[in-house]
C-alpha cells in the first residue's frame, strides 16, 4: 500500500508515516539495579557510569548519525536539570543525566528514542 486513509477520508502516504516514526525508543529506570520499563528495537540497557546510560538497538540504523533524544525525571532538589543524549555508534543510544552544580546523578525515568534509516 502506497497511502494510508485518515477516517476523514484524507489520504496519507505511507512513507511519511514510516520516516517519521521512532525506529527505536527505551524507558528505563536509571536508579538500582538498571532496568527497561518498556521499549521497541531495544536489546538491553547499560549502566556506564553515574547518570550515563545506554540502550543497545536490536537492529541497526544506517549510519551513526541518526537523531537520537531524551528525556530524565528528577525528583526533588533545585536547580536546572538536564540529560545530553547521542547516538554513540549505528547500534547504540547513550545519554549523560545532570543537575546543575550537583553533576551527574542517576534518575528514573529516562528515555531514549531514535530516528532516522534503518539499515
Amino acid at each position: 500500500a502506497d497511502t494510508l486513509e485518515t477516517g476523514a477520508g484524507a489520504d496519507i502516504a505511507t512513507s511519511y508515516v514510516v520516516n517519521g516514526s521512532a525506529k527505536a525508543w527505551n524507558t528505563l529506570n536509571g536508579t538500582g539495579t538498571i532496568s527497561s520499563y518498556d521499549s521497541f528495537n531495544a536489546t538491553s540497557t547499560i549502566d556506564n557510569s553515574t547518570g550515563n546510560y545506554s540502550t543497545n538497538l536490536t537492529n541497526a540504523m544506517s549510519n551513526a548519525k541518526h537523531t537520537a533524544s531524551g528525556s530524565s525525571g528528577f525528583a526533588g532538589g533545585s536547580g536546572y536539570t538536564y540529560i545530553v543524549v547521542f547516538p554513540n555508534s549505528t547500534t547504540e543510544i547513550r545519554s549523560n543525566n545532570a543537575r546543575d552544580g550537583a553533576g551527574e546523578q542517576d534518575v528514573d525515568p529516562v528515555t531514549h528514542h531514535t530516528h532516522g534509516d534503518l539499515a
